[in-house]
């Protein structure tokens, strides 16, 4: 990813993946969860949504053809454990 540079600890988490396949494509629905610092400026990104992925089999391997998807910052009283 090309703006990896662009932070610190960088993480992407995957949770509640739901797959689906028809032939020679596929889909995947997840959960996602995004935490990083921009070097830049020090502000932390704590970020979770929802995505799709599309995928094609191409010989003997699964590519993603498309993905989308949506997130929002985690609000500050979701951060407490």
């Amino acid at each position: 990813m090309p703006e990896g540079d662009a932070f610190d600890g960088f993480e992407l988490i995957f949770t509640n993946i739901e797959t689906h396949a028809e032939g020679d494509f596929a889909w995947a629905l997840v959960d996602s969860e995004l935490k990083a610092t921009v070097k830049r400026d020090g502000r932390v990104i704590h970020n979770k949504g929802r995505g799709t992925y599309i995928f094609r089999k191409v010989g003997n391997e699964w590519k993603v053809i498309h993905s989308n998807s949506a997130s929002k910052p985690v609000k500050k009283e979701q951060h407490k454990h």
